[in-house]
C-alpha cells in the first residue's frame, strides 16, 4: 500500500503502516506508479474482503518511461472472473522507445573492458595478489595419481587438463579483481578488432597453455631430445621472468 490515505478503505488502523522497503527503492530510482501517477486523486482499488479494500496491486515503469504513460485504470473484475482483487491496466507510448531503437542497437554493439593498470599497482599490490593467487592455487591441486592412472582414457586426460587451466585462469582473475588497480571502459567492436600489444604475462600463460596441449596430443609418445629442449627452453624463460618454479619436462 502507497497511500494509507488514498489507498485503503474501511476497517480503521490508528498505527501508520510503514513504507515497504521495494516501494522506497522505486521512489528513490525514479520510477513511478503508473496509476497514482494518472489519478492522483482517484480512489480504486484492487482488492477487498467483507470489511476492507486497498490498492495492493500496481505497476511500475522506470524513470525514462515516466512520461510516457498516457492512461492506467483499474477495473472491476468480480462479475467477470469471480476473483476478490480487480484488474489494473496501463498505457504506455512506446514510439520513442522505437524511433530510437538504431541508438540502443549500436550501444549493444559497444562492450565493456576491464583493463588493470599494472604501472600504478604498489609492492603491497603485488604481494598481496601474489598471496591470494597462491591460496587459490592451492584449493584447486588434483591428485597426481589422477593423471597417471593407466585406466585413465584419453578424454578424461582431456578433461583434467582443461579443468586444471579453467582453474588456473579463474584464480589469476580472481586475485588480480581483488588486489590489482583496474577500471571499466567502454569498447566498439572496431575499435576491439585493434591489434594492441599484449601484457608480457598473458603471453607466457599462452605459452605454458600450449605446451599443455602438446603434452595432452603426444601423451604415451616419445619426443626427441630437440623436441625436448625447446620445451624447456620455454619454460626456462617462463620461470626467469615471471619467477615461477615451474618443473621441466625430463620424460614425454
Amino acid at each position: 500500500m502507497l497511500n494509507p490515505v488514498l489507498d485503503k478503505k474501511g476497517k480503521e488502523n490508528t498505527t501508520r503502516p510503514k513504507p515497504l522497503t521495494l516501494t522506497t527503492w522505486l521512489n528513490k530510482t525514479g520510477a513511478r506508479e503508473t496509476y497514482r501517477y494518472c489519478n492522483p486523486t482517484g480512489g480504486k482499488y484492487t482488492w477487498k474482503n467483507s470489511i476492507s479494500q486497498t490498492r495492493i496491486d500496481q505497476i511500475w515503469v522506470t524513470s525514462e518511461l515516466r512520461e510516457d504513460i498516457i492512461e492506467s485504470e483499474i477495473e472491476d473484475m468480480e462479475f467477470r472472473t469471480g476473483s476478490d482483487h480487480n484488474l489494473i491496466w496501463a498505457h504506455i507510448n512506446l514510439f520513442d522507445i522505437q524511433r530510437f531503437k538504431h541508438k540502443a542497437t549500436r550501444q549493444r554493439k559497444m562492450n565493456r573492458r576491464k583493463v588493470f593498470k599494472y604501472r600504478e599497482a604498489t609492492q603491497k599490490n603485488w604481494e598481496d595478489y601474489s598471496k591470494t593467487l597462491d591460496n587459490l592455487l592451492r584449493k584447486n591441486i588434483y591428485e597426481e595419481k589422477e593423471l597417471v592412472n593407466s585406466d585413465t582414457t584419453e578424454e578424461k586426460i582431456e578433461e583434467q587438463i582443461n579443468r586444471r587451466w579453467e582453474d588456473l585462469v579463474r584464480a589469476i582473475l580472481k586475485a588480480a579483481d581483488e588486489h590489482l588497480p583496474h577500471k571499466m571502459i567502454i569498447v566498439s567492436r572496431e575499435e576491439a578488432k585493434k591489434i594492441t600489444p599484449k601484457n608480457p604475462r598473458f603471453e607466457d600463460l599462452r605459452n605454458l597453455r600450449r605446451i599443455a596441449r602438446k603434452a595432452r596430443s603426444n601423451n604415451g609418445i616419445i619426443i626427441d631430445g630437440i623436441d625436448q629442449l625447446l620445451i624447456n627452453t620455454q619454460i626456462q624463460e617462463i620461470n626467469r621472468r615471471q619467477e615461477t618454479e615451474i618443473p621441466e619436462i625430463t620424460e614425454m
